[in-house]
């Protein structure tokens, strides 16, 4: 990173960006308040453009610089990841201007930088682990359901599902007979709503199969990794520099000794 002349570090919020421009000793140049659309993002870059030749540091490129970081790396710029600023390094309250100016002195510095996760089938496959942890837990939450209103159905009906297997509970529920007291009639909606859950889980760990098997297909060869725990993977690492030994492995999965 010899070539650039002006850090800008962006501060990111869900209705607005604010930058800093530093130069290479770290003293402020300009700052900038855009709003977190196209526009803005235009008006950012030309801003940066007439200060000298940009690198950025952008807080938060998984969530609300994703648009932003996206924007930049389409244009060629040069884009890094900053991390959060720690509590010690704001000395206060937060303060937006506070934060970009941290993450543009992490571009001279170069520390704490990383190259952004979320591009390309990267994206696509975390969107798609979002998707699926949210039908997950909501399948969860129907089955639980299922169970409670079982238990507190009449004694009959509770009887007969007793001795039904859980693998098959769920489809002989979806089944059943209206009752006058309608209970079989809520029973059967929590029981459809799971095998509706059910079908989409299948089809997004089918869709994840497939980016995995064109972004890394070795991965699959592993014993024990599957299509989510090597989407997984591919997410949580972004750069492959990050991961150039066991040691630094073990550092990003969160299992290496103190």
């Amino acid at each position: 990173m010899t070539w650039w002349t002006v850090a800008i570090g962006v501060d990111t919020h869900k209705q607005a960006h604010v930058a800093v421009a530093l130069d290479r000793l770290g003293r402020l140049i300009d700052s900038l308040t855009v709003p977190a659309t196209m526009v803005g993002y235009r008006q950012l870059l030309v801003w940066a453009h007439g200060l000298g030749q940009p690198t950025f540091g952008i807080e938060g490129c998984g969530s609300y610089g994703a648009g932003l970081a996206r924007f930049l790396t389409d244009h060629d710029e040069t884009v890094f990841e900053c991390e959060r600023p720690r509590r010690h390094e704001r000395h206060g309250d937060k303060n937006d201007l506070i934060d970009a100016t941290l993450a543009a002195r992490h571009v001279i510095s170069g520390d704490g930088l990383s190259l952004p996760r979320g591009s390309g089938q990267r994206e696509q496959l975390r969107v798609l682990l979002l998707e699926r942890r949210g039908a997950v837990r909501a399948r969860t939450a129907a089955l639980n359901q299922l169970d409670a209103a079982i238990m507190t159905a009449p004694a009959e009906l509770r009887q007969r599902l007793d001795g039904v297997p859980k693998r098959r509970l769920v489809m002989t529920v979806a089944r059943l007979r209206p009752r006058p007291d309608g209970v079989t009639q809520v029973l059967r909606r929590i029981a459809r709503r799971i095998q509706l859950l059910s079908s989409e889980i299948t089809e997004i760990d089918q869709t994840l199969d497939h980016l995995v098997a064109a972004t890394a297909p070795d991965l699959l060869t592993e014993c024990g990794v599957g299509p989510v725990c090597a989407a997984q993977l591919l997410v949580s690492s972004g750069d492959p520099a990050r991961m150039t030994t066991e040691a630094s492995f073990a550092a990003l999965a969160g299992t290496n000794p103190l």
